[in-house]
């Protein structure tokens, strides 16, 4: 009689582990299918009984860890959700426009500057992409009676992938003043300018060469990868910049020596650039970062100009000069950092029959980023 009620004991205990394992096998199944987690009420209708034998016990057990580790691993495998990104910044940005008699030592007789000292930007970036908009703050202009007063917009796009960048830019400024770095030599031009106007607009397309360097922390401030890393750099750039003003903006010492730019009043320039270069980052776990970026290069430009003369077209060489740094700290949702952005676009930079016309772009960048999950 014993024997009999073993016999049966051990059946239905067989029966009940068949079951068992057939209902959790379903579960992993499905679990394994969708990438979602398991979910444990599913294995609450298994109605196990404490009084289950120490085989099936430990075979539950066993189950339930190989579940565990699929559902972790499922987890792992599901993507990360990026972040949207709120971006505030303090900046000094300038848009300036420099003219070179194209001596020797380079020497530039004259540079228009924007009475910008202050801007604050406001930007958001998802993924890959992102914009920002930079305003003039009221009320702290340097002396409007000596550096007059400048109207600006500036808007940033870009998109920074592990390889590719891409800059978008559009900068209109109405307003400027004369600065004379090496020293006034005629009082020919004014020194307060309400009538020119200069508009850059272009793309700078980057591209990295070396697998160890990505753009993301570089350019975004994400994906950090702990210690240097040194990269390789291929760069191109498109941009136009368009100058215009109601009388001469060249001094007399710079129309004697060339005659063919006597009463230059503006004029608009297509340019395109090659930029090979080098870029080096260092993080310290993600913690503390540093960047530095440096491209150099050149290429075409085709310029028609307005002068007393009348218009002209003509096709010419250019300089094309990229620089930034970029400092600061981060934790996994705040990044706080230091900015600092050169690019430089010289027009007839290697032609010594013509003076040189130069528009670039200056930056000092105090910002916060903030990362919203």
């Amino acid at each position: 009689m014993n024997q009999s009620k073993k016999i049966r004991r051990t059946i239905k205990n067989s029966k009940r582990s068949l079951w068992l394992l057939r209902k959790i096998k379903n579960v992993l199944m499905e679990s394994e299918s969708s990438l979602q987690p398991f979910d444990l009420t599913a294995l609450i209708g298994v109605r196990i009984r404490i009084s289950m034998s120490f085989r099936l016990r430990f075979r539950f057990f066993v189950t339930i860890m190989i579940l565990f580790t699929v559902h972790t691993e499922a987890q792992e495998k599901k993507p990360e959700r990026e972040p949207l990104v709120m971006r505030f910044a303090g900046e000094s940005r300038s848009l300036s426009l420099n003219l070179s008699d194209q001596t020797p030592e380079g020497l530039i007789p004259v540079s228009y500057e924007p009475n910008t000292p202050f801007l604050a930007g406001l930007g958001l970036n998802y993924g890959d992409f992102g914009f920002m908009v930079d305003f003039k703050v009221p009320g702290i202009d340097k002396d409007t009676s000596r550096y007059g007063t400048t109207r600006a917009q500036d808007l940033q796009g870009y998109y920074y992938a592990e390889r590719v960048g891409v800059d978008l830019f559009y900068q209109n400024y109405s307003g400027f003043y004369a600065d004379y770095p090496n020293g006034k030599t005629d009082n020919s031009i004014a020194d307060i300018r309400s009538d020119l106007r200069v508009t850059n607009l272009g793309t700078n397309v980057y591209f990295s060469l070396t697998d160890s360097f990505s753009l993301k922390p570089a350019f975004r401030q994400a994906g950090w990868q702990d210690g240097f890393h040194l990269g390789f750099l291929l760069g191109a750039s498109a941009n136009a910049f368009m100058v215009s003003s109601s009388t001469t903006i060249i001094p007399a010492t710079l129309e004697a020596r060339f005659p063919q730019y006597t009463g230059y009043r503006g004029g608009q320039y297509l340019n395109l650039s090659v930029m090979p270069g080098l870029g080096l980052s260092y993080a310290d776990k993600g913690a503390f970062f540093i960047t530095v970026i440096l491209m150099l290069g050149g290429g075409a430009t085709h310029a028609t100009i307005d002068v007393n003369a009348g218009s002209s077209t003509t096709v010419t060489d250019n300089f094309k000069g990229n620089a930034k740094i970029n400092l600061g700290a981060r934790t996994e949702s705040l990044v706080v950092g230091i900015a600092m952005i050169a690019d430089f676009t010289g027009v007839s930079a290697f032609s010594g029959s013509t003076f040189q016309l130069g528009a670039g772009l200056a930056l000092f960048n105090v910002y916060a980023s903030y990362a919203i999950y």
